[in-house]
């Protein structure tokens, strides 16, 4: 990581509550200048590729890099289920694993992604935060240059209204929460509120 690094986070964490301020400013100016990055290669990018990128609390729950089974692919499988994506699979085509501090299922949450093109490659950096027996939450890193990166989303029946920002479900489909939301539709690949279809 450059720019979210695990200094940057146990710092952060180090703010005191009571200096809200001070800790909120120190979080906006590594995103400024992270997106002041990002935005020169943006327009370079897929967009689904940047929807499946925003991992923040995936789980991983498997990972594999076998070869015969793979094809020289590196794959995480992750459950979105609690995360702000519904990316489920990350594929990595020709990787070449940079840095690995032995990402670890069902321990392992994503916290944070950078992405970088390096000489016509994709290099993605993950950082993950671990949570143990001893409750003391690590931070691993792991960062992987490949051709081209593959996602699977995971698809669920509630979203945000693409709209007007209503917490929207498709009535059609087994309920996902204990309470009910504003009907509505997943169309084109955003969420409307039945009220905006109108």
């Amino acid at each position: 990581m450059k720019y979210y690094t695990k200094e940057f986070f146990q710092n952060y964490w180090n703010i005191p509550e009571t200096n809200f301020e001070m800790g909120k400013k120190y979080y906006e100016d590594v995103i400024k200048q992270y997106s002041e990055y990002y935005k020169t290669i943006k327009p370079l990018l897929h967009p689904e590729l940047i929807k499946a990128l925003c991992l923040h609390d995936n789980m991983v729950v498997a990972i594999s890099f076998n070869k015969e089974i793979d094809n020289d692919d590196y794959i995480i499988y992750f459950d979105p289920e609690r995360a702000l994506s519904n990316t489920c699979k990350l594929v990595f085509k020709n990787p070449v694993v940079i840095k690995d501090e032995d990402i670890t299922a069902f321990t392992d949450y994503a916290i944070h992604e950078e992405l970088y093109l390096v000489d016509g490659k994709y290099e993605l950096h993950l950082l993950f935060r671990r949570y143990t027996d001893d409750d003391l939450p690590r931070l691993v890193e792991l960062i992987i240059q490949a051709d081209d990166i593959l996602y699977e989303i995971w698809f669920r029946n509630v979203g945000q209204c693409n709209n007007c920002g209503k917490l929207v479900e498709d009535p059609g489909m087994p309920r996902r929460t204990k309470r009910p939301l504003n009907p509505g539709q997943f169309i084109g690949g955003e969420w409307y509120c039945n009220e905006c279809l109108k």
